[in-house]
């Protein structure tokens, strides 16, 4: 297959977009960030995953915006606020 056949679609992209939102919303919770001073161990993974996260949001919302430039709320897809939190639904782990 060539790279042509294997771009998302732009409902994958929500989808995608919707997951990574809400998995950076429960890291960025007060609970994630009591685990201790800002040199422990867990509050430097937490901040080296969100850096990660946000890199990857980056590489997907220029993706999704270069695949779909007609596409008015591409910009909206990988960043803001998840539905979820929007609709003031909780999050159950």
């Amino acid at each position: 297959m060539n790279k042509q056949t294997m771009k998302m679609t732009l409902e994958e992209h929500r989808q995608l977009g919707e997951t990574l939102k809400e998995a950076r919303e429960a890291m960025m919770k007060p609970c994630v960030f009591a685990v201790g001073k800002k040199s422990s161990r867990e509050y430097r993974a937490v901040r080296r995953a969100l850096k990660n996260l946000d890199e990857m949001r980056n590489q997907f919302d220029n993706l999704v915006c270069r695949d779909y430039p007609e596409c008015k709320d591409a910009t909206r897809i990988y960043y803001g606020m998840s539905k979820r939190f929007l609709t003031n639904q909780t999050i159950e782990y």
